[in-house]
């Protein structure tokens, strides 16, 4: 692990699982520097480890008015209009209380039809055999 000067800006090297990173800080502080090395070795731990940050779990109305935004990019006005008047009556009952993210709920657009796209393209695939 090293700390280097380059002009004004200070940098970071270090070797991790057989390859060196080098990256800068962005920052002229020395302090801040070494915090940032020690970020990034730790997102690297994190990530080949599989460890994910815990998220907050997020209240139901918060979560609902992020949903919308994500999932309205496809649908037109009348259909934004009528999912907001069902939160509506949902948030009533539902709106204080928190909402944990599952990994097997999908919040990207199309997320469905693409995983079956690519297994209606595996299956049809000359390479796959069949009995």
């Amino acid at each position: 692990m090293a700390l280097f000067k380059r002009g004004k800006i200070w940098w970071y090297e270090f070797v991790f699982r057989g390859q060196r990173i080098r990256e800068t800080t962005k920052s002229t502080s020395k302090t801040l520097a070494e915090k940032a090395e020690r970020n990034r070795r730790r997102e690297l731990e994190e990530a080949i480890n599989n460890v994910k940050k815990q998220r907050k779990p997020l209240l139901f109305s918060v979560a609902a008015r992020e949903w919308v935004k994500v999932m309205s990019a496809g649908w037109s006005d009348a259909n934004i209009a009528i999912q907001n008047y069902n939160l509506a009556h949902l948030q009533k009952y539902f709106g204080k209380k928190t909402y944990r993210r599952t990994a097997s709920v999908s919040t990207r657009p199309g997320e469905k039809q693409r995983r079956r796209a690519i297994a209606l393209s595996i299956w049809r695939s000359p390479l796959v055999g069949r009995s």
